[in-house]
């Protein structure tokens, strides 16, 4: 290929893809080589080589070389599970995962109720909340891998953050000869609940005999 600039400088390019080659800046001798490549890791690429002959004052040095390029990849996370769920007042960690060493930064919002929660962060997360709702409540942070300039696809990650159930107890009953039989009862403000119960022993045996 022979490209002239405006003071009568002429020069010939040889590029192993000639197709590559997109733009020619005749003030600045500056040539535009144009490639596609996706790594999975930081690489470096040759861009062609190039010989250059110019002429001027019937002078004609020609040279080549190859243009050394980096091409780093976009880290993405790799965390194969991205819900868990804890209950109030427990620990939570989100540790990222990334396909090349990269920062992780994350962001949330507030959540009405909940108490112990960030907004925003880098790295690994590691919060203890608790909830006064009663039902469970869907924590969101958005993670974003950034490596060597380059910005991943973010990703959610999501805490359903459990209330722990309260238990309204039923009214209280009197057991005498005539209504031996108690029938104990409780509730919950907490949707799905689900009871169980203990007794003494001693309570068991005795009660039976008292009521005789």
């Amino acid at each position: 290929m022979d490209y002239s600039d405006n003071f009568g400088n002429s020069y010939n390019v040889n590029i192993t893809n000639a197709g590559q080659l997109t733009s020619y800046n005749t003030t600045t001798n500056a040539f535009t080589y144009t490639t596609t490549v996706s790594p999975t890791i930081s690489t470096t690429y040759s861009a062609g080589t190039i010989a250059i002959e110019r002429c001027f004052n019937n002078v004609s040095p020609l040279g080549t070389g190859s243009v050394a390029v980096t091409v780093n990849p976009y880290p993405q996370l790799t965390n194969a599970v991205l819900v868990t769920a804890v209950c109030s007042g427990n620990a939570v960690t989100i540790t990222p995962t990334t396909t090349v060493p990269a920062t992780v930064n994350w962001t949330s919002t507030s959540y009405s109720g909940v108490s112990g929660h960030g907004t925003s962060g880098s790295g690994t997360i590691t919060e203890t909340m608790a909830t006064s709702n009663a039902a469970p409540t869907a924590v969101v942070y958005t993670l974003t891998p950034t490596a060597n300039g380059c910005t991943g696809t973010p990703v959610n990650f999501t805490v359903n953050l459990n209330p722990r159930p309260n238990v309204v107890p039923g009214a209280a009953q009197n057991l005498d000869c005539n209504t031996p039989t108690a029938v104990v009862s409780a509730s919950s403000s907490t949707a799905g609940a689900q009871f169980g119960w203990t007794g003494q022993v001693l309570f068991r045996v005795l009660l039976p005999m008292l009521l005789r």
